[in-house]
């Protein structure tokens, strides 16, 4: 009888480490989904490799700092940011090219809390020779243009910012921090 009950008592151990292996496990992975989901940051990011935005300026960021308002007529004057699109693929590719805020350049210069409302931004867009569309920035939540660019070519943009006449005197003085985004987007 001795061997018996020390063999049932390794087979009761075994079985207790095994399931404690499972639970172990299964806390392991619950967590690390956990984790991914509801913590995850991560931004999701298609590369067609036929879309290249060339930046022309030294300075790659489109900053507007202690900004005064301006009417239409001086802004289109204003100093150019220009960039070029390029297909360098096969193929013809359906594109989006937005302004959106840079977050990381908000924090760089510690200016969140003195954040420029689009509301009272005015741009002027223009692609290649033609005139300067000009609009309010806020009207179309930053959407420049969409179109097709053919394969093996290049379009050349240049975008304007200022400060509308309308704006209060709270908004002088405040920043504005964005970036060129652009999307290839899938044409059915």
């Amino acid at each position: 009888m001795g061997k018996a009950q020390s063999y049932k008592k390794e087979n009761r151990l075994g079985l207790i480490v095994f399931i404690l292996s499972i639970i172990i496990c299964l806390i392991t992975i619950s967590y690390a989904a956990w984790y991914q989901i509801y913590n995850g940051k991560q931004e999701n990011t298609l590369t067609t490799g036929t879309l290249i935005l060339n930046i022309n300026n030294e300075n790659n960021n489109i900053s507007i700092l202690n900004a005064a308002p301006i009417d239409d007529s001086k802004g289109i004057l204003e100093e150019p940011y220009t960039f070029t699109l390029q297909n360098s693929g096969d193929v013809d590719v359906s594109y989006k090219l937005s302004v959106v805020d840079d977050d990381e350049y908000y924090t760089k210069d510690n200016c969140k809390q003195n954040k420029l409302d689009w509301q009272f931004l005015r741009y002027a867009f223009t692609e290649g020779n033609t005139t300067p569309i000009i609009e309010d920035l806020s009207t179309n939540s930053g959407v420049l243009k969409t179109g097709i660019i053919e394969a093996n070519t290049e379009i050349n943009f240049s975008l304007r910012l200022w400060l509308k006449t309308t704006a209060t005197n709270q908004e002088m003085g405040k920043h504005f921090h964005a970036r060129i985004k652009v999307e290839a987007l899938q044409s059915n």
